[in-house]
This record gives structure tokens, C-alpha cells and sequence, in this order.
């Protein structure tokens, strides 16, 4: 009777811990969500609050790409890699469930 005893008291153990670690993972997928809409907003608001930012975007994605200057070139290639980034991560946590 003590070993009946002792298996209902593992399986009933296991059934918690299973609980808790879906219960974990709901918190970090929604967590890293808000992660990304965090540094979305971060983005969005940069751009939108900086008149001579809106610019360089405007032309660099609708002008020649020699029509900026060289300065422009790179700051332009700077904000489109951090644009990237931040949806490269969003896609490989995707991938990883999160």
C-alpha cells in the first residue's frame, strides 16, 4: 500500500510540474513579445520624433542610393540594420516558440 501510496504521490508531482513549466513558457513567449513590441515602439517613436531621421529614411528608401551623401550612406545602412535585427530576433524566437 506505501509504494501505491508513494506512485500516486510522483504522478500527482509530475502532473504539477508539468503545469508549471507551461506555465512558465506562456510568461517568457509573453514577455518576449512585449520585447519586441518594446523595441518596435522604440523604433517607431526615434523616427517620428526626429524631422532630419524622417528624411534620411524618406530619401533613402525612395531616392537613388547615390543621392545621399556618404555620411547619409552609413547612418541610412546603421538605421536599416537595426531595423533588421530587431526582426531577425523576432523571427528566431518564432522559430523557437517564443
Amino acid at each position: 500500500m506505501a509504494t501505491v501510496g508513494s506512485g500516486l504521490i510522483v504522478v500527482i508531482s509530475l502532473i504539477l510540474v508539468i503545469i508549471e513549466i507551461r506555465t512558465n513558457t506562456e510568461a517568457v513567449r509573453a514577455a518576449a513579445y512585449q520585447d519586441f513590441v518594446a523595441k518596435s515602439n522604440e523604433h517607431l517613436l526615434l523616427v517620428a520624433s526626429d524631422s532630419e531621421l524622417v528624411d534620411l529614411v524618406s530619401n533613402g528608401y525612395n531616392e537613388p542610393r547615390d543621392s545621399l551623401s556618404a555620411t547619409e550612406q552609413v547612418r541610412f545602412f546603421y538605421y536599416t540594420r537595426a531595423l533588421w535585427r530587431n526582426f531577425d530576433t523576432a523571427s528566431i524566437r518564432g522559430s523557437m516558440g517564443f
